[in-house]
């Protein structure tokens, strides 16, 4: 018999942390609204899906930089994302956390 694997407790994202990542990113490169957020729950492997808590869309590797550094100070789970393209699956977040979307960069 195949035991289930533990449940991954969602992260809970503060306030003061949402204000932070708007600081780094910008209004506009912040996605925070559920029905939204749904876009990005599953990438070309449509079977698994997990949907992030909040997908941000730096411009600069100094953003993605400072993305990272934040969600690391606060023990925030994170993911990269590219085109979404992947049949594995790799790019879904596991137990919420911070989705970052690198379609900005150039």
């Amino acid at each position: 018999m195949t035991a289930a694997a533990p449940a991954v407790p969602r992260s809970i994202l503060s306030d003061k942390f949402l204000a932070e990542l708007r600081a780094i990113v910008g209004d506009d490169g912040l996605l925070s609204d559920r029905d939204e957020l749904l876009v990005y729950e599953c990438d070309g492997f449509t079977i698994a899906k997990n949907v992030p808590d909040v997908v941000v869309f730096p411009a600069s590797t100094e953003q993605v930089a400072a993305v990272v550094k934040l969600c690391n100070r606060h023990q925030v789970p994170f993911v990269p994302r590219g085109a979404g393209t992947s049949l594995a699956g790799g790019c879904l977040p596991v137990g919420g956390g911070v989705m970052i979307a690198l379609t900005r960069m150039k």
